[in-house]
């Protein structure tokens, strides 16, 4: 389970806010998961996909400035499942067994054991940043990575709009004047 959202983390003067991502091992604050910045700072997470995209705004502290941006998880090195692995390394033992099957099990057996637990607990999760289009008020993502909101052309010209990481596809012709809050899968 992964939850996002915003804490203060600010002290008795003032309030600073931090977009947070709740995972099983605990809370971590995004803008520790994000580099480089550049002088960015990610304020509130507003919505997380089953893949791992996180939907937040980010702000910038010089000039007050914020921005809606898209969170890609970033995996540096694809690594094999851990009972994969596991499953790999018994049947290693196994074969190699018959030569010798005391020595070689007294040596790799604990280790092979202990590897689906050793893969989990890997290091943390990463993240690069996209900026959504200037103009967009995003809401919510879907787990093709499509953003909802709402699209300003204008001061008084607005419309629900979905941005697929490309490219901007108002409704406005159909219905003008309307916000987008929340898309599906379909």
């Amino acid at each position: 389970v992964w939850v996002v959202g915003m804490s203060d983390v600010g002290d008795a003067d003032g309030f600073d806010y931090h977009a947070f991502l709740y995972r099983e091992h605990g809370m971590v604050d995004l803008n520790n998961l994000v580099a480089p910045l550049d002088g960015w700072s990610l304020v509130t997470a507003e919505d997380v996909t089953d893949a791992g995209q996180i939907l937040a705004q980010a702000c910038r502290s010089d000039s007050g400035e914020c921005q809606f941006v898209r969170l890609d998880p970033l995996s540096p090195i694809p690594e094999p499942s851990a009972w994969a692995m596991w499953l790999a390394g018994m049947g290693l033992v196994v074969l190699a067994g018959r030569k010798s099957r005391r020595r070689l099990a007294t040596r790799v057996a604990p280790l092979l054991l202990a590897a689906p637990f050793a893969a989990q607990a890997g290091g943390q999760q990463t993240f690069t940043m996209t900026a959504v289009p200037t103009g967009f008020t995003a809401h919510a993502i879907n787990n093709a990575g499509q953003i909802v909101g709402t699209w300003h052309e204008g001061s008084l010209d607005e419309a629900a709009a979905i941005w697929d990481g490309h490219a901007v596809t108002t409704l406005a012709a159909l219905a003008p004047g309307s916000r987008g809050y929340g898309i599906n899968d379909l």
